[in-house]
């Protein structure tokens, strides 16, 4: 069996967050916080924080998850192969934040500390160039310049071996402008934060007396309770026609149906 370890856990979570910055251009964050470790492998955990909520005033806008034990990852073939093998995982009690974090809550941290993203920082290529291949040349000047990837899908139906089919880079696209130069985040002040890499969630957190959860914690709370099944609601997708998430129906990326009644992405 794996065992998740703090430094492994938060260079995965940095990979995953930059790759949100640089590839996919947004990320949603939920925080945690009060008690909880790295998930450990049965037989590395200490079993403490398990039953109740720890005594004292709730934290506004978090719930209070359990710890326990359960199966985290997937034997299903049709997995991803990152999830896969299926091993038995126990984490501490923790707090979860309720919501992600919004456009409103981001804004009240950058009025307070004036943080500056790293998709409105030019690129620094000393640091870009320890992410691709020894020997790759150095970008042209004018293509270092703050921005972000923007969800932009063509009209016909594509391969998806190449996911630079559906993304696009644009310049001046941060999280006060989601949508590139001229968008806003004015009348989405609930709607969850977007650009935002690890450094910048990191950074978030730790202002707001928090953390980031790690992977088992996330997968522990997503379960909510269940073991074995494929959503957090069950086997089924629909069950009963019905659907359970804001999912990409009809035809990935280039026709999205909407059968779920929402088709919007940012």
């Amino acid at each position: 069996m794996a065992k998740v370890n703090g430094a492994r856990m938060q260079n995965s979570m940095k990979r995953l967050f930059n790759r949100a910055i640089y590839l996919a251009g947004l990320s949603i964050m939920v925080l945690a916080c009060d008690g909880s470790k790295d998930g450990k492998t049965i037989g590395d955990a200490r079993d403490n924080s398990v039953g109740s909520a720890p005594s004292g005033n709730n934290p506004p806008g978090m719930v209070w998850i359990p710890g326990g034990e359960f199966t985290m990852g997937t034997d299903d073939p049709e997995s991803y192969q990152y999830e896969r093998p299926a091993h038995r995982v126990r984490v501490d009690g923790f707090w979860m934040d309720v919501t992600e974090v919004t456009n409103a809550d981001f804004k009240k941290f950058v009025d307070a500390t004036g943080y500056v993203t790293t998709a409105e920082k030019k690129p620094d290529w000393d640091e870009l160039k320890k992410q691709v291949p020894p020997g790759t040349p150095k970008p042209d000047e004018a293509t270092l310049v703050p921005g972000s990837l923007i969800f932009s899908p063509p009209s016909y139906t594509i391969s998806l071996d190449d996911y630079s089919q559906w993304w696009s880079w644009r310049n001046g696209t941060d999280w006060k402008h989601p949508e590139g130069p001229g968008s806003s985040i004015e009348g989405k002040e609930t709607f969850p934060v977007v650009h935002i890499s690890y450094d910048d969630a990191a950074a978030y957190s730790k202002w707001a007396g928090k953390r980031l959860p790690t992977e088992a914690e996330w997968e522990f709370a997503s379960r909510g309770g269940r073991e074995g099944q494929r959503f957090s609601w069950g086997n089924e997708f629909n069950p009963n026609g019905r659907f359970m998430a804001n999912t990409f129906q009809g035809v990935f990326p280039s026709s999205n149906s909407g059968d779920d009644g929402f088709v919007v992405i940012h």
